[in-house]
């Protein structure tokens, strides 16, 4: 039989962060996470959502595989997180009334291969068996694990990523494609035949400055998964996205070292502060605004936002925003003619866009000028036993796109596979 042509690129969109997804029914591990580690013996195991199959027309004609994610909620945007050279389709001919012949045929043999972590040589049916589809567990036979088998994924050497939307191409290397609902959809094949889009993704692939040399993705190591993912006492309490943690801790890291912090206003904000001057303070929840700052001539306003908006919103008869918050703070500050006020709004880089537009005239500063900042102050803050956890709380908010969903599945995966080596070394004990 000939051989069919290798014509088509998958793109498949993984970690759908809707609350009535899969992944927010009770504990469930996505089964996509594999995607992103080796399995110990060395290879790649895709999964492709949201089954684990592709239509059989598509059946061993996939050359490329772009693994991505959305850019927000509602975005005509997705990142691309890793590339999947040459797959191996392992799952075929699909057909959903033969999934437990398919599985026994197809999927059962490749099993015993596809274990994870270097330690504990987890099985990948004993990682998902405890997950939930509609309330009805998902243990058994039938299944699937994963469609394909590679041997090399690459990841991006800078951010990439793909539209359809021509007014949105606000980062840097954005490849703008014509084929729609690829940002919705949660995969979507792209044949040869579709000339404009196929030659634009084979040039993105073909450009060695998109890509990473060789294949430096991870096996599972669930006892250095921590260090590796910038844990943090945040992330230990679940506050990672609380705005009055991160206020309380500018605070009191501004305070921390006067000398530093009138370097981060110089550098960062753009203004000259005295931090001698006896009237300088910084204060938390003045007038219900997370930061104020002040010297004898100046007043420098903080909003601090993370998944928040802009609140105190006041609307006229035809819907229009007249005043906000922002208003209010500014109003505030004003009553004091002695000093020139500044007014800033502090967020996430991948939540930046959203306060681009009716800012009131705030300036925005991303998460990441402040993190870029601190990161090269740490000999000034040697004895602070906490300010490496500070640093990594920051972090988590530098990324261009939001990776909560993804934090939350390698935190369940590490959970999952550390009870699975608890409950052997109780039974053994027994």
């Amino acid at each position: 039989m000939k051989n069919k042509e290798k014509d088509v690129i998958l793109i498949n969109k993984m970690f759908n962060s809707n609350k009535k997804s899969y992944a927010n029914e009770r504990e469930n591990i996505v089964h996509e996470i594999i995607n992103l580690f080796k399995a110990n013996n060395g290879k790649h195991y895709i999964y492709i959502v949201k089954d684990g199959h592709i239509d059989k027309k598509y059946d061993d004609r996939i050359s490329d595989i772009l693994l991505t994610r959305s850019v927000g909620s509602g975005s005509k945007i997705v990142e691309i997180i890793a590339w999947v050279k040459s797959p191996k389709q392992i799952i075929k001919n699909w057909d959903s009334e033969r999934r437990k012949d398919i599985y026994d045929n197809q999927m059962k043999k490749y099993i015993e291969k596809m274990q994870y972590d270097i330690n504990y040589k987890v099985a990948v049916n004993e990682i998902f068996e405890n997950n939930f589809y509609k309330e009805k567990k998902e243990n058994g036979e039938g299944i699937l694990y994963a469609t394909f088998e590679a041997d090399i994924v690459v990841k991006p050497k800078v951010p990439i990523f793909l539209t359809y939307d021509r007014k949105n191409t606000k980062f840097p290397k954005t490849y703008l494609i014509e084929r729609k609902n690829f940002n919705t959809s949660q995969k979507s094949f792209v044949p040869k035949k579709n000339k404009n889009d196929y030659e634009t993704l084979k040039t993105m692939l073909e450009d060695e400055n998109n890509w990473e040399e060789k294949d430096n993705f991870k096996k599972v190591d669930i006892k250095n998964i921590k260090k590796e993912d910038n844990f943090n006492f945040l992330k230990l309490v679940k506050l990672e996205n609380f705005e009055l943690a991160f206020s309380n801790m500018l605070q009191y890291y501004f305070l921390q070292n006067k000398n530093i912090f009138q370097k981060f206003v110089k550098k960062v904000l753009g203004i000259d502060i005295n931090v001698k001057d006896k009237s300088f303070e910084i204060n938390r929840e003045e007038q219900h605004i997370d930061i104020v700052i002040r010297d004898d001539n100046k007043a420098i306003v903080i909003e601090n936002k993370i998944k928040s908006d802009i609140n105190g919103k006041e609307y006229d008869e035809c819907g229009d925003v007249t005043k906000t918050q922002l208003d209010d703070y500014r109003e505030y500050i004003e009553k004091d003619k002695n000093r020139k006020g500044s007014y800033f709004i502090v967020v996430p880089n991948y939540n930046k866009g959203k306060f681009l537009s009716n800012n009131n005239g705030y300036k925005i500063i991303t998460y990441k000028e402040i993190y870029d900042f601190y990161k090269d102050k740490k000999e000034y803050f040697k004895d602070d036993k906490y300010f490496e956890d500070f640093l990594k709380a920051l972090k988590k908010h530098t990324k261009e796109v939001d990776s909560e969903t993804y934090d939350i599945m390698l935190d369940r995966l590490s959970k999952r596979i550390k009870e699975i080596k608890d409950n052997e070394d109780e039974e053994s004990i027994s």
